[in-house]
């Protein structure tokens, strides 16, 4: 059995520790004439492998098609899905999504400022990125704030100054809770790989009191633009035990279900 489907918390009577596994995965939801492959074929593999998870936060759930096959597989009752425009003008919400263990208790759905390239440069303006936020009550022992996001793409100066922008704008509101315990995580488009980029990640932990989990452990993919970040609360000790890139999401020929991997980080927290 794999480590993280051995996740548990223990009982409430007893909910002084605990842990949860947290899966944050990219799932290319795109029509087909985009992707190049059967989409509704990768998502029908997707969906029951996300069950051996805790908490889950997907990125690229645009269609909703898809998002209902995600849900309807699905053996948790607590969904939350960004999807709604910001305007007119553009075609997709954030396509984000969370799937989990824990109920949830709040949500809110936060739209970034600004987009680059409709045609060109990652084709942000056909989405309303933003970041998914959710409060979820862990085994009736404490409050776990879940931040979920997609950054801009695209590799111009301006999609950079325009994550940078992101970046400040999550800031702001995790600093706001500052005393709760967080799990962020998402499609970031940032590479430590890139000097400019690594920079940007370190200033952005160390403004909002953040650890990545692949950095604490160590791991040997630090360079991923796909990364799960963690901060303790007042009251409540995160501690990331393991870091995977889970290698289960491919097809019976071994072909992987997205273009992205999937990042897998369980946790132990202690009241």
């Amino acid at each position: 059995m794999m480590w993280w489907l051995m996740a548990c918390t223990e009982p409430a009577s007893e909910s002084l520790v605990g842990s949860f596994s947290v899966l944050s995965y990219n799932i290319h939801g795109l029509p087909a004439e985009v992707t190049g492959d059967d989409t509704d074929a990768r998502i029908e593999e997707i969906a029951p492998r996300l069950n051996d998870f805790d908490i889950i936060g997907l990125q690229e759930d645009w269609m909703d098609d898809n998002s209902l096959q995600l849900q309807e597989q699905s053996v948790y009752s607590n969904f939350d899905r960004f999807d709604t425009p910001r305007s007119d003008e553009q075609v997709y919400g954030a396509g984000l999504s969370f799937l989990g263990t824990y109920p949830i208790t709040k949500t809110e759905h936060i739209y970034y400022d600004r987009c680059n390239g409709l045609f060109d440069n990652g084709a942000d303006c056909f989405a309303s990125k933003g970041f998914q936020y959710l409060v979820l009550d862990v085994s009736g022992s404490f409050s776990l704030h879940i931040y979920n996001t997609h950054l801009e793409a695209g590799n111009s100066d301006v999609d950079h100054d325009i994550r940078s922008e992101q970046l400040e704008t999550i800031l702001a509101h995790l600093n706001a809770i500052e005393d709760e315990p967080v799990i962020l995580m998402g499609d970031f488009n940032l590479s430590s790989a890139d000097p400019k980029e690594d920079t940007l990640l370190r200033d952005f932990r160390e403004m909002g009191g953040l650890r990545q989990t692949c950095i604490e452990l160590a791991c040997e993919e630090p360079y991923h633009i796909d990364q799960i970040f963690f901060r303790s609360g007042q009251d409540v000790q995160l501690q990331v035990e393991e870091w995977q890139r889970d290698r289960s999401f491919v097809d019976s020929q071994g072909v992987d279900l997205s273009d992205h991997p999937a990042i897998v980080s369980l946790f132990r927290w202690q009241r």
